[in-house]
């Protein structure tokens, strides 16, 4: 004699989830069909009247789960805790992607909810039930990583062959599907404009504007080609230069600051925090601006602050030996070398007063250990020798005097010059000038500057003494200075 099952809590929620693909499968797998078989095992295990889910002609096949809305809606339940037991007719009803079966079951697991197919014999609470299922996904597993791996070379296939992954890329037109793609007379003028903007430092919204100001079609191949059409309106703004386009950043979440011309209801130029509109989490908020004509104004202060001490050169030399020392070079090595190219310089010498070498040589060899004497007095540091550094120190006075009265190309060229791209850290909420990341060949000099605080968790970055004097947060990302 058969055992009833014990009756279910009253509180178990039994959802049954249906699903038909096409009206092909009206005979096959209808709707009423499924529900009926679901009633039935309900019943036969003494479980509550199922709750339905019904998706009528939705596909299981993709990845996208919001394609198929009974289905993400009782996923949500399932999160929430409505839904306890899940019934379906066959797995495929469920879902006919590996990696949404992975999902939904992972959900499943998480929140304890049980699942029952009919036609498999899954009973996903039950022991042989996890058992199961743990080889399917093992399956499963295997299976995507042999397409991923399958599919990773192909790709690298077309690559070697010189062919795209993809759309055909701009500049370039369709030859043939095994055929490589061949420049487009009319896009490929476009695409060197793109080229030669990138290689003068400009940036992807800059590049963007003087692309759309030149009249080209940068859509995509699969979808049409779109064009703005207000770009003759913004040409004016797509060629104007910012000194500080693509090296200025926030300090708070490091995204680089949108430079924005003059428009409706703004009648001045301004660097804009992107962060919220990037949905990005920022301390200062995300969306401050600041002016572009005060952020010129602050750096040149920056740097006329720089007051080089008479014996500057000495210093800058005894500050690169002691970072050589840290580093590990072997003086000892070096001070060797030095006696060998001394007598060395004793021996052309004596060679020269003898006769045995005529002035033109003696010139030569001269020359030649005077400089590898030279270049042993500070070993090179990341490529960076003292003569460098020492002319870099020299132009900085000269482009801090020049820096109120330059254009602003002249004042972008110098900013190029001084200062690595995303280099200059800003604090938009306090308007200030946090810290300043200079290029390798003027942070020695810069460091000079009076004020400024180098940590040792951000060597090569400079902060300010006036900004640190003022950021004082606490934990509440929008405390007041």
């Amino acid at each position: 004699m058969q055992q009833q099952a014990s009756p279910p809590s009253p509180s178990v929620v039994v959802a049954g989830y249906v699903r038909r693909s096409s009206e092909m499968q009206k005979d096959n797998y209808s709707i009423d069909a499924q529900k009926r078989a679901i009633k039935d095992a309900c019943r036969l295990r003494g479980l509550p009247e199922p709750i339905f889910y019904e998706d009528d002609e939705r596909s299981a096949r993709g990845e996208q789960i919001a394609k198929r809305p009974a289905f993400k809606q009782l996923l949500d339940d399932v999160q929430a805790g409505r839904v306890h037991i899940i019934v379906v007719h066959t797995l495929d009803r469920w879902s006919r992607n590996v990696m949404v079966t992975l999902q939904s079951f992972r959900i499943l697991s998480e929140h304890h909810t049980a699942f029952i197919s009919l036609s498999e014999h899954i009973d996903y609470s039950t022991p042989e039930g996890r058992l199961q299922l743990t080889i399917l996904a093992a399956f499963a597993a295997y299976f995507s990583d042999m397409l991923a791996k399958h599919t990773s070379k192909g790709k690298g296939e077309r690559a070697a062959q010189g062919l795209y992954n993809g759309d055909v890329p701009f500049g370039y037109r369709w030859t043939g599907p095994k055929l490589p793609p061949e420049f487009d007379p009319d896009e490929f003028p476009g695409l060197r404009l793109i080229g030669e903007l990138r290689m003068q430092g400009k940036t992807a919204e800059d590049i963007a504007d003087a692309v759309n100001a030149a009249g080209y079609r940068t859509g995509s191949k699969r979808f049409g080609a779109r064009m703005n059409y207000k770009a003759p309106q913004r040409s004016e703004q797509a060629h104007r230069i910012y000194e500080f386009s693509g090296y200025i950043v926030c300090a708070h979440c490091g995204l680089n600051l949108r430079c924005r011309g003059a428009h409706q209801g703004i009648a001045y130029a301004y660097y804009k925090d992107m962060a919220k509109a990037r949905q990005y989490d920022c301390p200062a908020g995300g969306y401050l601006q600041v002016r572009t004509d005060l952020v010129t104004a602050q750096f040149g202060d920056l740097l006329q602050g720089l007051r080089l001490p008479p014996y500057w050169r000495e210093i800058i030399r005894e500050k690169m030996l002691e970072a050589a020392r840290q580093t590990g070079v072997d003086t000892e090595s070096i001070e060797r070398e030095k006696e060998r190219l001394k007598l060395k310089r004793g021996r052309i010498l004596k060679q020269h007063r003898e006769g045995y070498i005529d002035d033109e040589e003696f010139e030569g060899e001269m020359a030649a250990v005077e400089l590898a004497l030279h270049a042993l007095e500070v070993p090179e540091l990341d490529g960076i020798s003292l003569d460098d550094v020492i002319a870099a120190g020299e132009r900085l006075p000269g482009m801090a005097a020049l820096w109120s009265v330059a254009t602003v190309e002249e004042r972008r060229d110098m900013v190029m010059l001084i200062v690595k791209p995303g280099g200059l850290h800003y604090d938009v909420e306090m308007k200030e000038i946090a810290a300043i990341t200079p290029r390798p060949v003027f942070l020695p000099v810069l460091r000079l500057l009076e004020g400024v605080v180098e940590y040792e968790e951000a060597t090569g970055t400079l902060v300010t003494g006036r900004w640190q004097q003022r950021n004082r947060r606490d934990s509440n990302p929008r405390s007041p200075a």
